[in-house]
């Protein structure tokens, strides 16, 4: 393997990683119906200001989120819509595995929905 296919490699696992935490998710989910601001996403994700501001500023360096600052708010919206259409894949996979519960699947496949709700 030359350097070139290793960098390419490190970078698709950075992005996977960026995926890998559940709050990330959850905001990037509480973001399918557009922008919203901080205390929005805070209220939403029953996260705490200090964690979901980290996670908001690790997502938005990735280049996954943008924002933009109205007064004395800053409103985050999902800026690659390709993050939405993984995330929509992953919870359809998930909701066919075998050994999930019904009503788990039915859950994974509502989010499934409102991710490709953001996307169409």
């Amino acid at each position: 393997m030359d350097a070139m296919q290793d960098l390419v490699f490190e970078r698709i696992a950075e992005f996977f990683a960026l995926l890998s935490d559940p709050m990330r998710i959850r905001i990037i989910h509480c973001l399918c119906d557009g922008e919203r601001t901080v205390t929005d996403i805070v209220a939403q994700t029953k996260g705490t200001q200090t964690n979901i501001s980290r996670h908001l500023s690790q997502l938005y360096r990735a280049g996954l989120l943008s924002r933009t600052k109205n007064g004395n708010f800053i409103l985050y919206r999902v800026a690659d819509p390709t993050v939405l259409t993984l995330c929509r894949t992953v919870c359809v996979q998930v909701a066919g595995m075998q050994d999930l519960a019904v009503a788990p699947k039915r859950k994974l496949l509502g989010i499934a929905q409102d991710f490709a709700r953001s996307v169409d």
